[in-house]
């Protein structure tokens, strides 16, 4: 052969070469690997010919200047050659046929996507590209440096980040390529930093709305992630493509499915062989979270991450049949329920709110959830959850924790509008407290907060849900929980956690006290018999509000009846001594006395009782008020919980704020917290005098159950049927 063959061979190979990778941007692909890769070569799969078919359909329609249908978001794992196709080696392809076509591509940080683009200029470079295509077009030289270049036909390539933002430039294609950072994937900041930068930068960046294209690679790294915000906001405008590593319904197009062999999406890859996916799961290497969004396209675990579906348990009425519900383990099979009966009685009721900013539709859900506590159950007895405003969300508080009489406490995250909403409700409703959320993230307050944190007690099954025939809500609780913390919305987790953990670790002052025993919380009779020791109890606050209890001593059974009250009211001493009157002086009732606070309240160094007596004595009421004697706070609070303890102390069901009260009272630092709780401190004052007097002591033994008071079928009785009893003696 001689050298006039060799070199019409040669030419015909390059003619070959450059008509077959005219033709098909995948025999491009492979070819230009080469030149990237010399040593490490070419796995190949079948999803690496459908995207560039993808490509080299879109990059056609650009260049005849046809509308697009919609731009693409590609959901795909690292490893998958996702880079080298889209940004790497599309825009030299396009050069070759179209050099006038306008590229900008962008990534989380300029690291990345200036590399990816220094990346592409090489093989512009290389001999191999110059060869076939070196007499297209050639690189400027006023404008070619590592992230931004143009040739001399107009054509331009251009790369951007997430936080440097892009100015002055426009282009046909848009490449999105990672843009945000997988380890800030879950601070909500970082992620609007996402969607601004591609929704008032990128966006807006094309040469011509209707033809040119936008295309978004990234990895489901959170619910409300680049991918989630467009797919809920605008789902008409993007053709989604999901191609998980593992076969899941999660994969779209749903036809991609039977590409996949025993349900691997790249089985030849050493990165998703069998085994090597089995590794990437462990805690030490991706994890459970990492290998859903990472390797699967899922921002949580398919059975729920932090909370499995499979630990929630529920709770039904006690008569009624149900059918357990079921949920799909990580093995992928489904797993019944456990249900119990819901308890007559609890240890505490409380709720517990997550407030947000504002009631806008952009805004977080507003979240209240009541629980209930059983020894160490905790029972989800109702739910409250929209997008209200402050007025609503007070509306809303106020009606949920009337909605069960047994609520003792309203418990709310100390952020957005909480505190606001604490001080509008602080005078109406008692028991409202503010929980402190510190520098812990949402995350961190489930997974450690407390003793036993929430999230342990799930797994743990000491967490009861109603089931969902009484609740359909139930099945959006657990699926917000599911998602966590790569949910969309997780006010719910964060309010149920909050109660939990304040139910778990709160230090009760008086835990004794069980407003659900009928024998304590109860609607008994007033109309006495038997001599009784009544008084009036009155605690007025430095804002000269003022609180009154009144309470019955029974000396021969030892028991205190709380029979009335009157909370934090706003009145003059006048018209507090005339209610005193009303409520302690009728025909069935002497009263013993008034026992005051003796903290000073004005200018004039007046106590509460020299205020009551100056009034009483000009009403010529007879009765006289006076500051308890020898009065020791915390030991007239121990003693309280100890007569709790004995059933010493009957709470009448009209006094709802002194239930409340007793039931929430709970220590801050070590030491009872004051405001809010001022018939707490009255019920002490009427102890500490029962003391004084030797009437009750520590020392007593427990005061008879009256195990011998029966009714007249001899079946004992209720404690207002006691009471009726001793009456009738």
């Amino acid at each position: 052969m001689d050298r006039a063959d060799i070199i019409e061979r040669l030419e015909t190979q390059v003619l070959y070469e450059r008509a077959k990778c005219a033709s098909s941007y995948y025999f491009f692909f492979k070819r230009a690997w080469e030149v990237l890769e010399p040593q490490n070569p070419l796995i190949l799969n079948w999803h690496i010919k459908y995207l560039c078919d993808i490509i080299q359909k879109e990059t056609i329609r650009i260049a005849e200047r046809r509308e697009k249908d919609r731009d693409y978001i590609i959901n795909i794992s690292p490893r998958s050659l996702k880079s080298k196709l889209f940004n790497v080696c599309w825009c030299p392809w396009a050069w070759t046929q179209w050099p006038w076509l306008k590229f900008i591509n962008s990534s989380y940080i300029d690291k990345i996507s200036t590399d990816l683009c220094l990346e592409s200029r090489r093989l512009i470079d290389s001999d191999w590209y110059q060869k076939l295509w070196g007499h297209i077009f050639t690189l400027t030289t006023d404008q070619n440096t590592k992230g931004h270049y143009d040739n001399d036909m107009k054509g331009m390539r251009r790369s951007a980040s997430t936080r440097g933002g892009i100015y002055g430039a426009g282009a046909d294609i848009i490449l999105n390529d990672d843009p945000q950072d997988p380890l800030m994937a879950d601070s909500e900041q970082e992620r609007e930093v996402v969607k601004t930068h591609y929704g008032k930068g990128l966006y807006t960046r094309l040469n011509n709305q209707m033809i040119g294209l936008r295309v978004i690679i990234q990895q489901r790294l959170h619910e409300e992630d680049l991918t989630g915000y467009l797919l809920t906001n605008n789902p008409e405008k993007y053709k989604h493509i999901c191609i998980p590593g593992e076969l899941t319904e999660d994969i779209k197009p749903k036809a991609l499915s039977k590409y996949y062999v025993d349900g691997l999406f790249f089985p030849n890859h050493p990165s998703f062989k069998q085994a090597s996916l089995i590794e990437a799961k462990l805690p030490t290497n991706l994890g459970e979270y990492g290998y859903s969004s990472q390797i699967l396209q899922r921002p949580s675990p398919a059975e729920g991450g932090m909370f499995k579906r499979v630990s929630w348990r529920f709770w039904g009425y006690a008569g009624t049949e149900y059918i357990p519900p079921k949920f799909k383990n990580e093995h992928g099979e489904y797993v019944e329920s456990r249900m119990v009966v819901l308890p007559d009685s609890f240890d505490s009721v409380i709720d517990s709110w997550d407030t947000a900013f504002e009631g806008e539709t952009t805004s977080d859900d507003v979240a209240g959830i009541k629980v209930a506590l059983s020894g160490a159950n905790k029972y989800i007895l109702g739910r409250r959850k929209g997008k209200y405003d402050f007025k609503k969300t007070k509306e809303e508080i106020v009606s949920f924790r009337e909605s069960n009489k047994l609520t003792s406490a309203v418990i709310i995250e100390k952020s957005a509008n909480g505190p606001a909403i604490k001080s509008d409700l602080e005078n109406s409703i008692p028991g409202i407290i503010m929980i402190a959320t510190g520098k812990l993230s949402k995350e961190d307050r489930a997974n450690i907060l407390g003793n036993t944190p929430y999230s342990a007690q799930v797994a743990a099954g000491n967490i009861y849900l109603p089931h969902p025939n009484i609740a359909p809500w139930a099945f959006d609780f657990i699926e917000e929980h599911a998602k966590f913390p790569k949910g969309a919305q997780d006010g719910q987790v964060d309010a149920a956690g909050q109660a939990v953990n304040y139910l778990t670790t709160a230090k009760m002052v008086w835990g004794y006290y069980n407003n659900a025993d009928p024998d304590i919380y109860t609607n008994f009779s007033t109309r006495w018999t038997r001599p009784m020791l009544n008084y009036g109890l009155v605690f007025m606050s430095e804002d000269a509000s003022s609180s009154l209890l009144c309470a019955a001593w029974d000396p021969e059974f030892g028991k205190l009846y709380v029979y009335d009250e009157a909370w934090n009211i706003r009145i003059s001493a006048s018209e507090l001594v005339a209610k005193l009157r009303i409520k302690l002086m009728t025909d069935m009732f002497r009263c013993n006395g008034v026992i005051c606070n003796s903290e000073m309240i004005d200018m004039d160094v007046k106590s509460a009782a020299r205020l009551i007596n100056t009034e009483a004595a000009n009403m010529k009421v007879e009765f006289y008020a006076r500051e308890a004697y020898q009065y020791d706070p915390l030991g007239s609070i121990s003693l309280t919980n100890l007569m709790f303890s004995r059933d010493q102390i009957i709470v009448h069901t009209r006094c709802k704020d002194a239930n409340r009260q007793f039931s929430s009272w709970h220590s801050n630092d070590g030491k009872p917290i004051k405001k809010n709780y001022e018939l707490c401190q009255c019920l002490c004052l009427v102890v500490s005098e029962l003391n004084r007097q030797g009437a009750v002591k520590i020392t007593d033994r427990k005061p008879p159950d009256y195990k011998h008071v029966v009714n007249e079928s001899g079946q004992p009785v209720k404690e207002a049927d006691k009471l009726n009893a001793w009456q009738k003696r």
